[in-house]
């Protein structure tokens, strides 16, 4: 069986991913905590009880927009499944 060995830079950049996915779910948690609070109820149809998840207006991958407040809304359960991605 053959090991197989990371040089330096591999190693740097294993840790790195592993601190930036760190650093991107500690700002989702953050972001996500901060529309819960503005926001309190589904924003299409006004539920303040049942699953409540909070959405992307535009897609998340975009780091430019994936914790802007304003690109984040808060949805029961049936309006985000059905509603928003439907």
């Amino acid at each position: 069986m053959i090991k197989k060995h990371l040089c330096p830079s591999q190693i740097i950049k294993k840790k790195y991913d592993r601190e930036h996915k760190r650093l991107i779910k500690t700002c989702c948690d953050a972001a996500n905590a901060i529309v819960r609070i503005r926001d309190k109820i589904c924003q299409r149809c006004e539920r303040s009880v049942g699953k409540l998840d909070v959405a992307h207006v535009f897609v998340k991958k975009h780091l430019r927009t994936r914790f802007d407040l304003w690109n984040l809304v808060y949805l029961c359960y049936d309006c985000h499944q059905n509603k928003w991605h439907g």
